[in-house]
């Protein structure tokens, strides 16, 4: 354990390679002040020593994993995923991505879980540091608990920068390409639809055995070890849309999420009461939860204009942005 200056730094590594939110302690390897992956003398650090904490110390606490869907729980960018009901990040890297995209219904708070936590929409377009400002001056934290909070800005950021991630955040978000389509296809994670969940280039292609014969473009998800051991239609050819060379830059230019692709693949569907019935697998969310809203689905049922749908998200997008602007650290 480090002492330096009165900060005290603990380092948690799960190297886990599960898609769960959730593991044992007996799955987890402990690293303290240690140059390698000698567990045994980690426990025994662990075991036999007393953190003493003093007054005005600063305590730091990283979790991180091969795959950052496990590791939600303990992050406090879970509050603002992109997984549906939250943003488009995991992590401050994701984020600063997409930092130009304020999208999507807020969340409402009948649907608040692990994805979505708090009354932010889909896509915040905050860094983490912005929004810890945000948890804090809202009195979000439990017990209306005030966090001393000391945030180091990085220098020459905007939220409009282009910026492309120099490391993957997460085997399942593994090019820029994914990364700047997961805004809009997290919530294919609610439907009987694979993201590209079992293959090499998740989150850029869209697709089920059942649209055979009305998409030519086709995969087939398999079990891979760290990414997705068992993806939805595991083993079936699934033919769909092939996003992979298509342009972000519409997204940029548009600033808002594209839900016409959904609205596409249920319209094409020849199993509609399918497509949102989270019973079909484990593998799928409910939709409700993913996206934030209880209204969504009859919209996209019904056919509503995606005009329409959008009209009804802009009353609380507009309270959130104004809000937005107490928290920003970047222009």
């Amino acid at each position: 354990m480090l002492n330096l200056q009165k900060f005290i730094f603990i380092l948690i590594v799960s190297q886990l390679f599960i898609t769960s939110s959730c593991v044992s302690k007996k799955k987890i390897n402990y690293f303290q002040d240690k140059s390698s992956a000698d567990t045994t003398a980690v426990k025994s650090t662990l075991s036999n020593y007393t953190p003493v904490f003093q007054k005005d110390d600063f305590l730091s606490i990283s979790v991180a994993a091969m795959d950052l869907e496990s590791i939600k729980p303990f992050s406090l960018a879970n509050g603002i995923t992109a997984t549906g009901s939250q943003s488009p990040s995991y992590t401050s890297g994701i984020a600063a991505s997409n930092g130009y995209l304020i999208d999507g219904p807020v969340l409402d708070m009948k649907y608040k879980s692990g994805i979505g936590m708090f009354p932010i929409p889909m896509s915040h377009g905050l860094t983490v540091g912005e929004f810890a400002q945000m948890a804090n001056g809202q009195g979000w934290l439990k017990d209306g608990v005030k966090a001393n909070i000391k945030i180091i800005p990085v220098a020459n950021y905007n939220h409009d920068m282009p910026y492309e991630l120099p490391v993957p955040p997460s085997p399942n978000l593994n090019t820029q390409q994914s990364i700047l389509l997961y805004p809009s296809l997290c919530m294919f994670e609610g439907t009987y639809i694979n993201l590209g969940r079992g293959t090499f280039f998740p989150f850029t292609v869209l697709g089920s055995p059942y649209l055979k014969g009305i998409y030519d473009f086709s995969f087939t998800p398999t079990g891979i070890k760290g990414m997705a051991e068992t993806p939805l239609f595991m083993n079936q050819v699934c033919y769909g849309l092939d996003l992979r060379t298509y342009d972000t830059e519409l997204l940029r230019k548009s600033k808002q999420i594209n839900f016409k692709w959904i609205m596409e693949l249920y319209k094409a569907s020849p199993n509609k009461e399918q497509f949102f019935d989270s019973k079909m697998s484990k593998e799928m969310n409910n939709i409700e939860i993913q996206i934030g809203s209880g209204l969504f689905r009859q919209q996209i049922i019904d056919g509503v204009p995606e005009a329409e749908i959008r009209a009804g998200w802009e009353a609380g997008l507009n309270e959130y942005k104004e809000m937005r602007k107490k928290y920003l650290l970047y222009p």
